[in-house]
């Protein structure tokens, strides 16, 4: 019997929507395409995980453009993570090699909280971006955050409920065999200055002169305590950490009772959120809409990757 893997990804999906978990994660199809957002996230953290940015402009580089459009979208990313790195650089200090492991993938067996009985078909995965030990012996789970929210209060309330991190740190848990006391973390703003246009060259602002821009602007706010570079500790009730076993074995039974009988709900309540629902036009059959997916292997930002 083939194990399915249990992320927060596929939880959050769940959660918004069953039919698209399904399409995503059973059906493994995707829209072509990666999303821009996701992809300055994932050059910002590889930038951290590697401490340089040329690995950071390398994962940018796999998006190909098809249009002077979509060339700019890239230059303009570039731009973004160059500064957004080196803002981060500046303001903080790199974790104690003795003290901190950087990103880590997890794979565990689900458990039946009362018997601790390991589950045949499911299994418990992510990849946490680091996990630190203070001088005062304490373990600390790390994660580093860009976001475009321009209310930083009301995100960080949010991020106290996060259900990413309540699993990452059960997670944790179990491959040390110690309660984590919460999670650092680190906060990155994405910077609202737009690429200016040129009456001059008639054309847009060069690369160069709005990267320069883009890290002036940080340069100005990396020294001050406001909301563009921030470090957060955010703590949990360790008996909130424990419940999120229960939690799961919930959702286990939930997934299993509609997968045997392929029963998946649609949401329509999500249909037309922001920048609508990608899976939309299988959900209304329309013409040639198998066109805008490509097969795509679930759970793809776990996978290792080939040594060249």
């Amino acid at each position: 019997m083939k194990q399915q893997l249990f992320t927060n990804s596929r939880m959050k999906m769940h959660n918004d929507c069953p039919m698209k978990e399904h399409l995503r994660y059973v059906e493994c199809l995707a829209p072509k395409g990666r999303s821009e957002p996701l992809m300055v996230g994932s050059a910002f953290h590889t930038g951290l995980e590697h401490w340089a940015l040329e690995p950071a402009m390398a994962e940018l580089e796999k998006y190909i453009p098809k249009s002077q459009e979509s060339q700019d979208r890239k230059d303009i990313m570039m731009a973004q993570v160059t500064a957004m790195l080196t803002a981060y650089w500046q303001k903080f200090e790199r974790w104690p090699a003795d003290r901190f492991e950087t990103e880590k993938i997890f794979d565990l067996p689900i458990l039946d909280p009362a018997s601790k009985r390991k589950s045949r078909r499911w299994k418990l995965g992510g990849k946490m971006d680091g996990q630190y030990r203070d001088p005062d012996g304490n373990l600390w789970l790390v994660e580093y955050k860009t976001t475009g929210a321009n209310k930083m209060e009301e995100y960080l309330r949010n991020l106290k409920l996060d259900a990413q991190v309540t699993l990452y740190l059960y997670a944790l848990m179990r491959i040390t065999d110690e309660v984590p006391v919460g999670c650092i973390y680190r906060i990155v703003r994405k910077p609202n200055i737009k690429r200016s246009t040129s009456q001059k060259n008639n054309g847009l602002e060069s690369v160069e002169s709005y990267t320069k821009r883009l890290s002036e602007f940080y340069a100005s706010k990396a020294s001050e305590i406001d909301e563009w570079l921030i470090e957060e500790k955010l703590y949990r009730n360790p008996a909130d950490i424990i419940a999120f076993e229960s939690e799961l074995w919930e959702f286990v039974k939930e997934w299993e009772w509609k997968n045997k009988h392929d029963v998946h709900r649609r949401n329509t309540n999500t249909c037309s959120d922001f920048n609508g629902c990608e899976y939309l036009p299988i959900c209304l059959q329309e013409a040639g809409c198998m066109a805008l997916y490509e097969y795509r292997v679930a759970h793809e930002e776990l996978q290792e990757e080939d040594p060249a």
